[in-house]
């Protein structure tokens, strides 16, 4: 990843709440990540928050901080997981980066945030268990 991109910090492997990930901590929010990297395309993501289900939903906003134009990331397949009597809140997502890149992350619930740098890496790059090729170049950052 280039070196103009300085990204927050995952913590992990762990399990969290019972879901095993890479994570970004926010403040009372965090985000799970499989395999420890996000990549161009749709991804699935854990939402944590240490606050019960209520009407609230989360909020994702993703854009490129490297100076290329692209769609906003978004949220899809969006669904709270678990009851409404849970000390906590969890949600299931896939979340959609329409490019390569270095990429704000910001996601809020209620009083609750997360905002992070993340690198985005091509689609190429992922691993076969999401279900694209493996690139048959060793995997370098896009410049697009």
């Amino acid at each position: 990843m280039p070196a103009a991109c300085q990204v927050s910090s995952l913590d992990g492997p762990e399990y969290q709440r019972g879901y095993p990930a890479y994570w970004l901590e926010g403040r009372g929010l965090a985000a799970g990540i499989v395999f420890g990297a996000l990549y161009e395309g749709e991804q699935k993501v854990q939402w944590q928050a240490d606050a019960p289900v209520t009407r609230d939903e989360i909020t994702v906003t993703g854009r490129r901080l490297d100076g290329f134009t692209s769609e906003p990331a978004r949220l899809t397949g969006y669904s709270a997981i678990g009851s409404s009597f849970s000390k906590s809140s969890t949600w299931s997502s896939e979340l959609a980066f329409p490019s390569p890149g270095c990429w704000q992350l910001d996601a809020v619930f209620g009083s609750y945030t997360l905002s992070a740098v993340v690198y985005v890496y091509p689609s190429g790059c992922r691993p076969e268990a999401m279900g694209r090729p493996v690139s048959p170049t060793p995997c370098r950052p896009s410049n697009s």
